[in-house]
């Protein structure tokens, strides 16, 4: 009573195949060739935690707030907002949007940017990765 129907937890997402059998489609990897996303998946990426924390720092810092000012502002704790620069924990949308708020910053924008950062670690973990192997083979 009063609860959502769960779906069972054996169910399985069907993944559309193209003709030569490999994925049709997955929304995030639009413009990434499946040997780019195979190779992020094994490369040294920082995780995405820490990058959010960098990019929330960033801005903090950059309009001289305190830890404390910053927590206060968005209605949540300091130690939250330090576990949050440091990559231990991360944000629901809705701390996402006060704190986003707190900095005058959308947060649509600070997840922007820690997603470019991401995939800019990636790809020079990627050719990283591509050097290794060159070497490996003596090209």
């Amino acid at each position: 009573m009063g609860r959502f129907p769960r779906a069972p937890r054996t169910q399985v997402m069907a993944v559309p195949m193209s003709a030569n059998g490999h994925r049709a489609y997955w929304p995030w990897t639009i413009g990434y060739s499946e040997t780019m996303l195979a190779s992020m998946s094994r490369a040294e990426i920082a995780d995405i935690g820490h990058i959010f924390g960098a990019v929330l720092q960033r801005h903090r810092l950059s309009q001289h707030i305190s830890q404390e000012e910053l927590a206060f502002q968005a209605g949540v704790d300091r130690t939250f907002v330090s576990r949050l620069e440091r990559g231990v924990r991360q944000p629901t949308i809705t701390t996402l949007i006060g704190i986003g708020q707190a900095l005058g910053v959308p947060a649509a924008d600070l997840l922007r940017e820690t997603e470019k950062e991401y995939l800019r670690q990636g790809r020079q973990a990627v050719h990283g990765l591509a050097r290794q192997e060159k070497e490996k083979i003596g090209v």
